[in-house]
This record gives structure tokens, sequence and C-alpha cells, in this order.
């Protein structure tokens, strides 16, 4: 029988240090009401001072590892360009260069490349779309 099982793993934006960071480990502790990020360089940070991002069992072409939020441009439209957001576990992504694509699945093997993130490139994004 062949395991179905996706891998789990994040990425998290620190709001305050305005940084990326990879989570090593979460704990969650119900009876204080707090969940608690382990990641590089840090000791731990509070679930409130970080926006977690998922992993979402895909590569780019480079081989690097798409998270929520990343901003990915397609091999075919480098003379017009179209970026697109990754921003569901679902594997949904937005096209946000143009209104005639609505929504897609990232699969492998397709021609798509990280050029950022929503949060340390939201130059990248139309304003209406940047994070807050």
């Amino acid at each position: 029988m062949k395991n179905t099982m996706r891998l789990v793993k994040y990425n998290a934006w620190h709001k305050k240090h305005k940084r990326m960071f990879g989570v090593m480990a979460i704990h969650f502790n119900p009876g204080a009401d707090e969940v608690l990020f382990l990641g590089e360089g840090w000791e731990g940070i509070a679930g409130k001072d970080v926006i977690p991002l998922e992993y979402i069992s895909v590569k780019d072409k480079r081989g690097h590892e798409i998270y929520e939020g990343d901003v990915l441009m397609k091999e075919s439209s480098r003379n017009n360009p179209r970026y697109k957001v990754t921003r569901k576990v679902y594997k949904e992504v937005k096209w946000i260069h143009t209104k005639r694509y609505l929504g897609f699945n990232i699969v492998k093997g397709d021609n798509q490349e990280i050029v950022g993130n929503i949060y340390e490139n939201p130059e990248l994004l139309k304003p209406h779309l940047q994070p807050k």
C-alpha cells in the first residue's frame, strides 16, 4: 500500500522583527491558551507574534519548497510576467497580475519559480493585495 501522508512543515513570519524563519517545532499549551514556535536562532516565539506558513508539498523548478505566501512566476511568461501567490494549503493559488486567471492548482513539474513572498517582497504585489 502506498503511503499517502504528506509532509507537514512550516516557515513563519515574525510580525515584530519582520523576519522569516524556519519552524523547527510547535508547542501547544492549552492550559495557558498559547502556542510557542521554536525556530532557527529563536528560543521561542509566542504564536500571536508570528504568521505560520505551511509547505504545500510542491517544489518550484529549482527544487525550492513552496510555502503559503510565496510569490511564483511562470517561466513561459518572462516577457509578460504573471505572478501568482500561494494562498491555501490545498495548493490553490491566485494570479495577481491579470484578472483573466482566478486560480488553479500548482502541480509538480510546472515551470514556475519562487521570486519572493508577500511579507519580504510586498513590492511584487498590487497595492490592494499587500499584507497589512
